[in-house]
């Protein structure tokens, strides 16, 4: 989250529910300057299969 804010114009939510409880990603940053809304993802794991598979199945979730 502290290299989400880092550039000083971006705001961070944990956990926000998106949709009534559509998905809760693990952040969503909002960026108003460039008008843009990140919604971020973040994993610990030692590779990025599991991730991949979450971005993949977006849609869905």
């Amino acid at each position: 989250m502290q290299l989400l804010v880092a550039n000083g114009e971006t705001f961070v939510a944990p956990q926000f529910c998106i949709d009534g409880g559509w998905s809760y990603p693990d952040f969503v940053a909002i960026r108003p300057p460039k008008k843009k809304v990140y919604v971020v993802e973040v994993t610990a794991a030692g590779h990025a299969s599991g991730l991949v598979k979450k971005i993949n199945s977006r849609d869905h979730q």
